[in-house]
């Protein structure tokens, strides 16, 4: 008990500490000389985005920290500032650069750049062209000394109103190299011990390493006010890695085993997708919505050549965001409901992954089920839910920027299923696993959200124990 106290005044110190880092360096950006507001002052009401361009309002200038491996694109720590939408006179380029900073209890502390070119020109809303470059790397103490698990750059393209306002590109290019990536086991009865015979570093056992350098292009086409078809193509170049005598290797070395029935894609990769899918988005705002829906449905298949056997796969993904004004700002009811259903040789990479065109780093993740280890859940059928309240409580301005407090609650639930059909002994464990918790929000303009979250999931650690985690990450997590 009393070392379950100390971690958790720790994790809350941490991210005490973080935030304050966040909030000090943006404002270092934004009370440039002269006093002039780098972040133009808009209404309370901001939040960050997935990914990728999610709506078909006014895209931002975003600084991105990927916190997590999802497959094709990673959560992230975002740092947002709004693109101006007011007429362009003349045309002009815009350059902006930031520091980038976030953690988790995963990672450890990101650190990093980030840096924007901007084009604008008359007849182009809200601008011509945006490309982003963003390099971030991590620190962690570990079992075995001092590391940097995470290591990712990755260079975003985007070309909005293209054809008469009716079709937008985005174009993403990323290396990633993460050597913490969760393995459990597949299926919801994934085990939480780690056996006596086993001698590395405890805080490898349920861990594997990942090299990726990754390609996607994805196209928007409006079909009708709020509602877009949507198509994507990806490429990803994987170079596993595994730990000597981990969970991953054990289960591998079973050739009867259950978990060897489902596993594919641990060898080098060159696995190339398709997307295709509808988006729907009646939200009252794009970053902190108070009303209104964003949802998505989409299909997505993929193949390609290993060094152990071709892999073939697909998945339907149907992903419902509700928002519900209660009081106001002061009380607003935000729901979501995911459902993803893979089939095929999915590589391991996909049985950790939650998405399609929005994309999530599994159930277990500080976007998804927040307060779950990372990568507890992992298998080819994925049910995943959240019921959230959140309020924004007092403003204040400083200069010419205004601000609000808020704070959340939450609940996430989420199931695996190793795949369609079975087997049947991976399919134990909880009817859901439950993540409890709470948070603050620094709400600054209308494009930055600093979000602080602490989460317990009963039963969920190693020897069925409480994990406890801590995340500050930059926008709200849906």
């Amino acid at each position: 008990m009393q070392c379950a106290t100390y971690r958790v005044r720790a994790l809350a110190v941490a991210s005490a500490v973080l935030l304050l880092g966040s909030f000090v360096s943006a404002a270092s950006v934004a009370f440039a000389e002269d006093g002039e507001a780098a972040v133009p002052a808009r209404s309370l009401d901001g939040s960050g985005v997935s990914a990728t361009p999610n709506s078909t309002s006014a895209p931002q200038m975003k600084a991105e920290v990927a916190a997590a491996p999802n497959g094709t694109s990673a959560p992230q720590a975002k740092a947002e500032v709004a693109a101006p939408t007011e007429p362009v006179a003349a045309p002009r380029n815009e350059l902006a650069g930031l520091p980038a900073i976030a953690g988790n209890n995963v990672f450890g502390l990101l650190f990093g750049v980030t840096g924007s070119f901007m084009r604008f020109v008359p007849g182009y809303t809200p601008f011509r062209f945006r490309a982003q470059l963003t390099a971030v790397a991590s620190i962690l103490r570990t079992d075995s000394g001092v590391r940097s698990p995470l290591q990712n750059a990755d260079l975003r393209l985007d070309f909005p109103s293209l054809w008469g306002g009716k079709v937008r590109l985005f174009a993403m290019l990323r290396y990633q190299r993460i050597e913490n990536v969760g393995y459990w086991g597949i299926g919801n009865g994934a085990g939480n011990r780690i056996p006596e015979d086993y001698r590395g570093p405890r805080d490898r056992y349920f861990t594997w390493k990942k090299q990726m350098a990754q390609a996607n292009l994805f196209a928007r086409y409006a079909l009708r006010r709020r509602v877009e078809l949507l198509f994507g193509l990806g490429m990803r170049a994987i170079r596993p890695e595994l730990w000597e005598d981990t969970k991953l290797m054990r289960d591998l070395a079973q050739p009867n085993g259950a978990e060897r029935k489902v596993l594919y894609g641990t060898t080098r990769q060159l696995v190339g997708d398709v997307l295709v899918g509808l988006l729907r988005d009646t939200r009252d705002h794009e970053f902190n919505p108070q009303r209104g829906g964003y949802h998505e449905l989409s299909f997505r298949a993929g193949a390609g050549p290993t060094d152990e056997r071709e892999l073939r796969y697909g998945s339907t993904y149907l992903h419902l965001r509700w928002f519900l004004p209660l009081i106001g700002e002061r009380l607003v009811l935000a729901l979501r409901g995911l459902a993803d259903v893979g089939f095929g040789s999915m590589p391991l990479v996909e049985l950790g992954t939650l998405g399609g065109y929005t994309t999530l780093a599994g159930p277990a993740s500080i976007e998804a089920n927040r307060a779950l280890p990372y990568g507890r859940q992992l298998g080819q059928v994925k049910l995943f839910g959240t019921t959230e309240l959140r309020s924004t409580f007092y403003h204040f301005s400083l200069r010419r920027h205004h601000f609000g407090l808020g704070a959340v609650t939450f609940i996430d639930a989420s199931r695996v299923t190793a795949r369609l059909g079975g087997p049947r002994s991976l399919e134990g464990g909880p009817i859901a696993r439950v993540s409890l918790g709470g948070g603050l929000r620094l709400i600054w303009g209308s494009a930055l959200v600093v979000r602080v979250d602490l989460g317990v999931a009963p039963r969920a650690d190693l020897e069925g124990k409480t994990h406890f985690a801590a995340s500050l990450a930059l926008g709200h997590s849906f």
